[in-house]
């Protein structure tokens, strides 16, 4: 038989009364604790502190996007998202946007033409050719060509690999710069790292900013003031 433990030996829990209400409207549930409203509010209420200065209005403010079912947020009071110029300029909703690209619908720069950036974009993308299977391919090709007086879109692996290094990302050009240790070194058995120059690409990160901001596919899928 399984043995008896006497009463005044159980642990017992401190009792602790429901005394935080629910703030939802129509809602009567009482909590113990703030986890347990939080938690209640998850679930059965799409609760939000969203205050009605955070919609958009004559003020230029942005309307934050709707919070999925369940997610609490808590907006700031002060970091409103206000529409503004470069300058800071509060501007008006009504203000026509500005042009998203002025670059016309048949430039395909800093390829020559569409087929040029087909090519590019199956070789090195779709095939992944090494770079001795681009020559080779190149060869066949302007071969083939030969006898119209017509050039292949590549003349080697070396000119494919330098039009596709001077492609724009997001019309955001690459930069770099170089780094080599020049710190103390020891007197022997130097390690092959000391005598290395590393090279660095990179893309301005404010920019990169700038162009996700830009992009018409984020429209309304961007919460612009914090919470």
């Amino acid at each position: 038989m399984p043995q008896c433990i006497p009463h005044h030996l159980l642990s017992r829990r401190a009792f602790s009364a429901r005394q935080i209400p629910c703030p939802h409207a129509n809602c009567s549930h009482l909590f113990k604790t703030a986890a347990g409203l939080k938690h209640h509010q998850s679930l059965l209420h799409n609760f939000s502190f969203t205050s009605s200065s955070a919609t958009s209005g004559s003020s230029g403010q942005l309307t934050p996007a709707k919070p999925a079912p369940g997610i609490i947020r808590d907006y700031h009071d002060k970091l409103t998202g206000c529409i503004c110029d470069a300058n800071g300029r509060p501007i008006g909703p009504n203000t026509p946007l500005p042009p998203i690209s002025e670059k016309r619908s048949d430039d395909w720069g800093p390829y020559d033409d569409q087929l040029q950036f087909e090519t590019a974009e199956f070789i090195f993308k779709d095939g992944e050719m090494s770079a001795g299977n681009i020559d080779k391919l190149c060869d066949l090709w302007g071969r083939l060509l030969s006898a119209t007086g017509t050039r292949p879109p590549f003349s080697d692996h070396k000119e494919l690999f330098a039009t596709i290094n001077a492609t724009p990302l997001g019309d955001i050009p690459w930069d770099s710069f170089k780094l080599k240790y020049n710190g103390k070194r020891p007197t022997e058995d130097v390690p092959p790292w000391m005598d290395e120059m590393y090279e660095f690409w990179f893309h301005d990160a404010r920019a990169l900013v700038e162009s996700m901001l830009l992009n018409t596919e984020f429209d309304g899928e961007i919460d612009y003031v914090p919470y």
